[in-house]
């Protein structure tokens, strides 16, 4: 028994060395990797991802090397992977991210998940899989884009995603129309760090509608470039239209502020 233990240890202090070896510089390289091979979209840019004995695996069975280089999509800039996990050893890794998929009726978010091997001295996906993610998970990746896109002022995001007949509140005690809420995208002077951290969220389905709330956990500088670091908690409604969940009404509230 004391013999299975010692086995036991020396195997799983292996292991964590092996994954405390996976620095940031190595796992900025592998999402770098994995960016370029979403942008190839010819036989001679892709054939270098793959090993030889790669197998996708999907709803519809399994995808062979030759399969994936017989059937190439053209690259898409409305296909974005973001939302990077990275784990890896020195000849192994995993990297799972979300995939979004913009399209004029709306955006569907994916999981994707693939298994790396290093041959040669270079890495090689062997396997990939990946599931559209539920209905919570859609409204959580919603959110996730929310904070970006104020800080971009990215009006077109709020135009896919903001329902006609939207009405929101924040904590000036103002109301907005859409109207409005595009304005002041237009001009937003804040700065956010990014990502923004959320924290305490909760989300509640109701058929083709669903309430998220939870908060914002912000650091930044402000209109006047002032440095920042504030919690604001938030509560906001979706309806789901025509296959697309739109924001029909928020609440945001300051919770705390430093000083």
């Amino acid at each position: 028994m004391k013999k299975i233990l010692t086995t036991t240890i020396i195997i799983m202090t292996s292991a964590i060395f092996a994954f405390a070896q996976c620095s940031d510089a190595d796992k900025k390289a592998l999402e770098a990797f994995d960016q370029a091979w979403g942008k190839a979209d010819t036989k001679a840019a892709l054939e270098p991802y793959y090993a030889d004995d790669y197998r996708g695996i999907g709803l519809l069975g399994t995808t062979t090397k030759e399969q994936v280089l017989t059937n190439i999509a053209p690259f898409d800039p409305n296909v974005i992977s973001d939302n990077y996990i990275i784990t890896c050893t020195p000849n192994t890794a995993t990297i799972t991210h979300r995939v979004k998929i913009i399209s004029k009726d709306g955006t569907t978010y994916v999981r994707a998940i693939h298994f790396l091997e290093k041959r040669g001295g270079k890495w090689k996906a062997v396997s990939s899989t990946g599931a559209p993610i539920n209905n919570e998970g859609h409204i959580i990746a919603l959110e996730m884009d929310l904070g970006p896109a104020f800080v971009n002022r990215d009006v077109a995001w709020f135009e896919r995603h903001v329902a006609d007949n939207y009405i929101g509140a924040n904590f000036d005690g103002k109301t907005e129309n859409k109207t409005q809420l595009l304005e002041r995208v237009k001009n937003y002077k804040y700065s956010y760090d990014l990502p923004i951290n959320m924290s305490d969220v909760n989300v509640r389905m109701n058929g083709d509608s669903a309430t998220i709330m939870g908060v914002y956990n912000l650091t930044g500088k402000d209109e006047q470039g002032k440095p920042f670091n504030r919690k604001m908690r938030f509560s906001r409604m979706y309806v789901k239209k025509d296959g697309n969940w739109m924001i029909v009404a928020d609440l945001d509230y300051l919770e705390t502020a430093a000083k």
